[in-house]
């Protein structure tokens, strides 16, 4: 990396004193830095959401009495090659400090900037470590201030620490080994959570390593081969995350677990290392190595609450630690499987769910799954053999999963002590009934997936509750057979949805067509044998046989026809009735009394849903509520099938103020269809009232309704346009500022999208950009003297409607001049123009105050006109001249006394560029 000379880095240092340029940002030192009495040790800080900075600069504050700045660095950083300038004063506890960096500063994640060496002064207490105003970043040697600061803490002490238990286990023999911590004097209650690998050790007991110390309700420990799944099922509750807000642990050795809660009523008395539970472990079958890590928290109250966040004291160091046993026990947790079976259809039959191994367990919990298309539970309940030693079930929730066709049954079961399982016994029934006629194979499950039920049984100690999941698990099938096969007909109707009623009350319906499906486990083969078919609608019915062979699968056509009937055989009457009105087409094959043996009949009736209705025919006027005399106006009428069915071919009676009543034909439309009428005129001043009305008196349809087929729509015309936009007129505007200019257009109706093109001239006014406004689909183009822009939307605005806002940078000097000239076409909702008038505007780029003209506004012009006032220069400006505009800042058409003390007021601050007064 480049060096900076003395006076760049000089310069960058006072300029970071003022800031830069970013979006969102932040500085930031954390909490739970750790100085241990007579040492030190180093804090870093952080920045985000920095873009090419040049450097950082900041102030803190610390408390002197607990620790020292010993000093500041960038090695070992994010950004290990920048210049730190750092002033610290360790009497008043303040620092301050400024970095640098050649290549820029990136951070679009938290990254360290600085390291901060503090060494102890104390033997104990805390310190907060505040950022002080201002805290700021550099870009183009610009300043602005951090978005966010969060300051941290550092704490003068050892570090708190928790020891995981070690020892070795010899074969086939457990014992007991501690959990130790460190440097906790004066806790009362302490929370662990051990994680530990159940491939080679087991938890069988806790003790207590003296009457001191209580363990406390809600201790227990996971055994077996715990899963990947069911581990981060684990470390996703709630339970797990309280612990990870308090100390952040990556990697924990193991998947098994135990909670382990201890409350200390005279509190821990030593800072050495010091057992606080003893945890008896017993050796798996297989030899090897298991790694622990403990973690958790402490909390020095009088109370016996259950440790939280809010009021513990997480600890710094966890000591991990080893069990090496040479292997020869078990691992326990016994086995449990789902039984499988036959299931004939429309019979219910219990399946039970079997556990063996676990005999003097407390509790058992799992989940049983099933597919609930192929199954429907009746009910679930104990085993009679379990039900009569008193086993219980203690919890039991029914649901399914989403997405698939699973359904779930969790249960918690109690007092199985007296319930012997060393071999296979029966713990809880299932009772199902087929929900469905497919034959074939299903499943019945039990599954891990509930961490609600875990599978696994209890073992209640003194101290603990111990869980031991299940190590094999056996799914059932369950296969769905037939006990007679017999057929079963469906009846189906292709026939349409939507009918029209006609002008002559006559409904036609067209293409009905009648089928069976064979559903049932047995072909039919007729044998002589007709089976009937009825259709009925209305008062309308239709009855007919059929004697084909229809095999398990097939479809067979039986009737086809088209029904015509009149109005009153649907029990509608055409002028009173309101339309439309739903009826139905109902098809039963096979009726009371049966000619064929079914495997069901309660699928032998279909009902086919049958909408009688009309068109809707309704007429829009399409023109605009303002024109003038000097264009032609569109004036468009549209009429459009709003209804489910076509209409006929009709009229269209057409009448507009001061003219002649026409009549004019319309086609046929089908739905949503369609047709525009186009009556163009050129209208003379004044208003115009236009009518029309489809299908008067009803005569070529019904309708569902008649109150859209007249509408009127009121035209004024006008000798010129209505609308107006008007551009800045003779307006002064400031070297090297920046001007927003809205772009309003006045007294519009329905503006629905927008061209425009602004142009002025450069290099008096450069265009930085062209922002939306109220009418969206937005784009602009920005050229050199103009910029291009136009919107669009489905609906329109009536008022007046800002579309644009132009932002200008005045980039020319005192003296030039610019047009403000802007081109504009405008579009209702229709898509017709809206005629506008545009005013066009002007601008003069000017200087106020610059009395000597070299183009800066300093005490020399005050100075000037002060000389010009006692007539010591005599090249006073002339009225009305720029000039004398530039100078004659307080606008009373003089150069006196005035412009001086305002243009003094001015380089104070106390006035703004157009030399109004800033108020505070």
């Amino acid at each position: 990396m480049k060096k900076l000379k003395v006076s760049l880095l000089l310069a960058m240092v006072l300029c970071l004193l003022i800031g830069g340029v970013s979006a969102y940002t932040e500085l930031l030192v954390y909490s739970g830095n750790i100085v241990p009495p007579g040492g030190s040790t180093q804090v870093p800080v952080y920045v985000y959401g920095l873009d090419n900075a040049e450097g950082v600069s900041f102030n803190m504050s610390f408390d002197q009495t607990k620790v020292r700045v010993d000093g500041v660095t960038a090695l070992g950083t994010d950004f290990p090659d920048s210049a730190v300038y750092a002033n610290p004063n360790n009497d008043t506890g303040k620092l301050s400090v400024a970095i640098t960096n050649n290549e820029g500063i990136s951070a679009n994640s938290r990254k360290t900037i600085a390291y901060i060496t503090f060494s102890a002064v104390a033997v104990s207490g805390d310190s907060d470590l505040q950022f002080v105003a201002p805290s700021t970043y550099s870009t183009n040697f610009g300043p602005v201030e951090f978005n966010y600061t969060y300051s941290g803490q550092i704490s003068v002490r050892n570090q708190r620490t928790i020891i995981a238990p070690n020892g070795n286990l010899i074969y086939g023999q457990g014992k007991y080994l501690p959990v130790q911590v460190d440097n906790i004097s004066g806790a009362k209650s302490i929370s662990v959570n051990l994680m530990y690998d159940g491939s080679y050790v087991s938890i069988e007991n806790m003790a207590t390593p003296y009457d001191g110390i209580i363990i406390d309700q809600g201790t227990e420990a996971t055994n077996g081969k715990i899963s990947e799944e069911q581990y981060y099922q684990m470390i996703n509750s709630d339970s797990y995350k309280e612990y990870q807000d308090l100390i952040s642990i990556d990697s924990p050795h193991g998947h098994n677990w135990a909670y382990i809660y201890l409350f200390i009523p005279d509190g821990l008395t030593t800072v050495v290392p010091q057992d606080i539970v003893n945890i008896f472990f017993t050796p798996t079958e297989t030899a090897g190595t298991a790694n622990l890590t403990a973690y958790g928290s402490y909390s020095d109250g009088d109370d016996n609450n259950r440790i939280s966040p809010d009021t513990a004291f997480p600890f710094d160091r966890n000591v991990p630690g080893q069990i090496v046993t040479s292997g020869g026990g078990v691992t326990p947790g016994g086995d449990i499987r789902a039984e499988s079976g036959i299931l004939p259809l429309e019979s219910s039959r219990a399946f039970p769910v079997q556990i063996k191994g676990t005999t003097g367990c407390a509790g058992y919990s799992f989940e049983a799954q099933w597919n609930y298309e192929d199954l429907s539970i009746n009910s679930v309940t104990l085993n009679s053999s379990a039900a009569g030693v008193g086993v219980t079930i203690d919890h039991m929730q029914n649901g399914t999963y989403w997405g698939e066709p699973k359904a779930y049954c969790t249960l918690s079961i109690g007092n199985l002590s007296g319930f012997n399982n060393d071999n296979w016994a029966s713990l809880v029934d299932f009772s199902f009934t087929p929900n469905t006629t497919r034959m074939g194979d299903t499943w019945f499950n039990i599954s891990d997936e509930s961490w609600d039920a875990p599978l696994s049984h209890v073992v209640p100690k003194d101290n603990v509750t111990i869980y031991n999941p299940a190590i094999s698990v056996g799914n059932g099938v369950i296969t769905i057979i037939d006990t007679e096969p017999l057929p079963d007909f469906v009846p189906s109707v292709d026939a349409p949805h939507i009918v029209k009623i006609n002008r002559d009350d006559m409904v036609h319906v067209k293409g009905l067509y009648l089928y069976v499906s064979n559903l049932g486990t047995a072909d039919f083969n007729s044998s002589g044998v007709e089976v009937p078919v009825i259709a009925e609608l209305g008062n309308f019915s239709e009855k007919t046989k059929f004697d084909k062979i229809v095999k398990v699968g097939d479809t067979v056509q039986v009737l086809g026809l088209n029904i015509d009937m009149s109005a009153k055989d649907y029990g509608i009457d055409p002028e009173t009735t309101e339309l439309p009105q739903d009826k139905v087409i109902k098809v039963t094959v096979n009726p009371e009394p049966r000619v064929v043996e079914e495997k069901n009949y309660q699928n032998n009736s279909v009902n086919h849903s049958l909408r009688v209705t009309a068109p809707d025919l309704a007429a829009e006027i399409v023109a605009p509520a303002k024109t003038t005399q000097s264009v032609l106006t569109p004036i468009g009428i549209n009429i459009t099938n709003l209804g489910e069915v076509p209409s006929v071919n009709t009229t269209l009676v057409y009448e507009i103020t001061n003219g002649e009543i026409e009549t004019i034909q319309i086609p046929a439309l089908d739905p949503n269809g369609s047709v525009m009428i186009w009556k163009n005129m050129t209208l003379v001043t004044g208003e115009y009232l236009v009518q029309a009305n489809v299908n008067p008196n009803h005569l070529t349809d019904y309708e569902t309704t008649y109150s859209n087929n007249r509408v009127n729509k009121t035209i004024t015309s006008y000798d010129v346009p209505q609308v107006k936009i008007e551009m800045p007129k003779d307006v002064v505007y400031i070297p090297g500022t920046e001007v927003k200019i809205p772009v309003i257009v006045k007294n519009v109706d329905d503006l629905a999208a927008f061209q425009m093109t602004f142009a002025y001239d450069s290099p008096a006014l450069t265009v930085k950009d062209v922002q939306a406004g109220e009418i969206g689909g937005f784009y602009k183009n920005l050229l050199n003297g103009s910029a291009i822009f136009n919107g669009a939307q489905v609906s329109g605005l009536t008022g007046d409607i800002t579309t644009a806002t132009i932002i200008v940078n005045v980039s020319g000097k005192s003296g030039d001049t610019s047009k403000l000239n802007l081109d504009a076409e405008l579009w209702d909702n229709n898509g017709l123009e809206i005629p506008v008038s545009v005013t066009n505007g002007n601008a003069l780029v000017m200087l106020y105050g610059d009395a000597n003209n070299d183009g800066k506004v300093n005490q020399a012009d005050t100075l000037k006109v002060l000389k010009w006032v006692v007539g010591i220069d005599a090249d006073n400006p002339i009225s009305g001249t720029t000039r004398f505009t530039q100078v004659d800042v307080t606008r009373n058409n003089y150069v006196d006394v005035g412009d001086a003390m305002f243009i003094s007021q001015h380089n104070v601050g106390l006035r703004d560029e157009y030399f109004d007064i800033i108020l505070k």
